[in-house]
């Protein structure tokens, strides 16, 4: 009785990858000898955040990082710099202030690296200009640079001996732009509006002897 020799062949696995980079597969080829499989690699890419102060006093906080296949983060709410004459407000994609918006301790997935960039939004600040009792009002700020600010009235009852209060003006001494009370005035850049005083006329009579 005749019989078949056995024969053996061995199966191996050679990896591709480089150093960090994740399997999503694998393939495999045959010859006579032996079969072979091989992994298929991506690379494990990272996508940071970084942040930028733009302007402001402190230390950004520090970059953050996520992966294409873990990408969440939370967006960073350490900061507490200032800038003088403006608010802070959270986090935005360009230095403008104009592009997307990002809250702190909000949770996000990335999809790309970016540069975030602190918010000011510039404040409209109020002078009593001389008033002799009376508030300011409060700062006001627009949602975003450039955005519109429907401007206080004189809700603190502001006033001074012999003048009436007409309004808001750029300049203490009334030469300047003039704002009415509730005009809407799209604020680019911090501004100061003072107290805008208008003489009182008090008409007068006089009689001669007849």
């Amino acid at each position: 009785t005749s019989k078949v020799a056995s024969t053996s062949y061995s199966i191996s696995f050679t990896s591709g990858c480089n150093s960090g980079d994740f399997q999503i597969g694998q393939h495999t080829w045959s010859n006579l000898w032996f079969d072979q499989l091989a992994a298929v690699c991506a690379p494990f890419a990272s996508l940071v955040v970084t942040y930028n102060v733009n302007s402001g006093t402190g230390t950004a906080p520090a970059s953050q990082s996520g992966t294409v296949i873990n990408p969440g983060i939370t967006i960073a709410n350490s900061y507490t710099g200032t800038r003088a004459n403006y608010v802070y407000d959270g986090w935005n994609t360009l230095a403008a202030g104009t592009g997307v918006d990002y809250i702190p301790g909000a949770a996000i997935n990335l999809t790309s690296s970016m540069t975030l960039y602190a918010k000011w939004n510039p404040k409209v600040t109020f002078d009593a200009n001389g008033a002799t009792s009376g508030v300011i009002p409060d700062f006001q700020t627009p949602s975003s640079p450039g955005g519109n600010v429907t401007l206080s009235s004189n809700t603190g009852n502001l006033a001074k001996s012999s003048v009436a209060f007409t309004g808001w003006n750029t300049n203490a001494a009334g030469t300047g732009t003039h704002y009415a009370q509730g005009a809407v005035l799209a604020v680019t850049t911090p501004l100061t509006l003072y107290a805008e005083w208008t003489s009182i006329c008090t008409p007068t009579s006089s009689y001669s002897g007849g």
